[in-house]
């Protein structure tokens, strides 16, 4: 299929002639073209797939040129690299000296941040916001100027339903009522997912209210056909009092932002009209859209945690055409199920990540010590100091880029009080195509100032296994390190990368 004409969606005078209904049928070409690109590499599919009628809804109503918009993660932003320029090298996505999977302003202006981590993209948002306030009545900066945050320049952040459980986003929207900041407009994408399905309530509740809402617009079309005005209004309050107990409304306008919502992600001409309701409102207000998570592509929608981050498949059936190699961590995934069963002390712990640290097994078989705390991994590293100071033995599964962002928890919690946690770090050193964002190699060197701790770092199986043999015979903190790689043992090494023999390497290391 030719997908030529989807270049032509970055010309504003084109785009802005399009009708809802030719948007519509865009959306489904931009879908078919992620799938045939992501197909033939590693890529974030689903989470795109769930994305496309935002933002073309988004390239309707707002300047992307002038426009500010910061994103949460940034994974999420296929088709915004498509309608901002990129098309002509969007096949180069996520391989070296291609484009990168997530924002970055080296390839467009219209990135203003390079990021990747839940969290930032309402705290960015408020910084812009500030500044552009601080602005408003200079006289010497130029009208459109898009460093000059003045005039009716939008500020606009998408965040998941998952960054609700992260703290910098919390911080954030409490700063939001201080009032020092202008109007910012917040889309919050609800997929009901975060990278796995999250597990605490804030998000549950996102769901709960707008099921609630369904039934209660239901229940009013209904009523209000009969002739009870007196029960109608009645029954509306009562449901009404009850929607405001499910969270939403209540939580964002007691932070003095106005809700909206939730509407149908996918209606691009509902996304017009309330993204067109928010240019003109006045002050900062949130749009609860929800969202389908690999939508129009069956085997995403229903493996939506697989095709997350999924490797090369096959488009037909969705069945990955990647030869399947064990890796560091499925390795780990084997061991700390094999212990568990062993040691009813074992407790795993990650933050959203179940599936990216290998702890599948573990939450289907030991479901009452499994904790995943969501996207928060300073509070991971604090439940396991406390149940390590209970006679536990916690185990926190995590990427090495992510266990920087609890570094005080780490230090304070854990290692200043002397309590044997074993973290099991993921992702240690490069990580190749996930870029910058994710590269574990800062942990070292901080781990590495940190008192009377094991740090161990594998190479083999053989290192796992001692590793992991230290868990409940220690009382002191263990740090685990092992790469993004497939795993051998010492033996396979030798033989099939090294080409030397096994025998002579183990003396030649125990001689050094």
């Amino acid at each position: 299929m030719d997908y030529q004409v989807l270049s032509r969606l970055s010309d504003k005078n084109f785009f802005n002639q399009l009708s809802v209904k030719e948007l519509e049928e865009y959306a489904e070409l931009i879908r078919q073209f992620l799938i045939e690109v992501c197909s033939h590499k590693s890529t974030h599919l689903a989470s795109n797939l769930g994305t496309v009628e935002i933002f073309l809804a988004l390239h309707k109503v707002f300047d992307f040129d002038r426009d500010l918009i910061t994103f949460d993660v940034g994974h999420q932003v296929y088709t915004y690299k498509i309608l901002t320029g990129r098309f002509n090298s969007f096949n180069t996505i996520r391989q070296f000296g291609g484009l990168s999977g997530f924002p970055d302003p080296a390839e467009s202006k219209a990135d203003l941040f390079k990021v990747g981590h839940v969290g930032c993209g309402l705290p960015l948002a408020l910084g812009l916001s500030i500044a552009k306030s601080a602005d408003k009545n200079k006289k010497d900066i130029k009208e459109g100027d898009r460093n000059s945050y003045i005039g009716d320049q939008q500020i606009i952040t998408l965040v998941g339903d998952g960054t609700l459980t992260n703290g910098a986003m919390l911080e954030a929207l409490n700063f939001i009522a201080n009032r020092k900041n202008g109007k910012i407009i917040i889309i919050l994408n609800d997929n009901g997912m975060s990278i796995a399905k999250t597990a605490p309530s804030m998000s549950k509740k996102l769901s709960l209210y707008a099921t609630s809402l369904n039934i209660r617009g239901s229940l009013e079309k209904k009523l209000k056909n009969k002739n009870h005005s007196a029960f109608i209004e009645s029954l509306i309050k009562i449901i009404q009092d009850i929607k405001n107990l499910l969270l939403p409304k209540q939580f964002f306008e007691d932070f003095g932002i106005r809700y909206v919502g939730p509407i149908d992600g996918h209606n691009i001409q509902e996304l017009i009209e309330y993204f067109t309701f928010a240019k003109n409102f006045k002050n900062t207000l949130l749009i609860h859209v929800k969202t389908v998570k690999g939508k129009g592509y069956p085997p995403a929608e229903a493996n939506p945690e697989l095709f997350h981050s999924a490797p090369p498949f096959d488009i037909s059936t969705g069945n990955i055409t990647a030869a399947a190699t064990e890796t560091f961590t499925s390795y780990f995934g084997k061991l700390i199920v094999n212990k568990a069963k062993e040691n009813d002390k074992i407790f795993a712990i990650t933050a959203a990540m179940k599936n990216g640290t290998g702890l599948d097994e573990f939450a289907l078989n030991f479901a009452d010590r499994f904790i995943d705390v969501g996207i928060a991994e300073s509070l991971a590293v604090s439940i396991g100091a406390g149940l390590a100071k209970m006679g536990k033995l916690p185990v926190v599964a995590i990427y090495s880029i992510f266990l920087q962002r609890a570094a005080a928890q780490v230090y304070h919690d854990v290692v200043l009080n002397k309590l044997p946690v074993f973290f099991a770090i993921d992702r240690t050193g490069l990580v190749g195509i996930d870029g910058p964002t994710h590269h574990g190699l800062y942990i070292n060197p901080f781990l590495s100032s940190l008192p009377d701790i094991f740090i161990l770092a594998c190479f083999c199986k053989e290192d796992m296994d001692y590793g992991f043999s230290l868990l409940g015979k220690v009382d002191k903190p263990v740090f685990l390190l092992y790469p993004k790689e497939s795993i051998y043992s010492f033996s396979e090494i030798c033989k099939k990368i090294l080409k030397v023999d096994a025998d002579k390497a183990r003396d030649y290391e125990k001689a050094t």
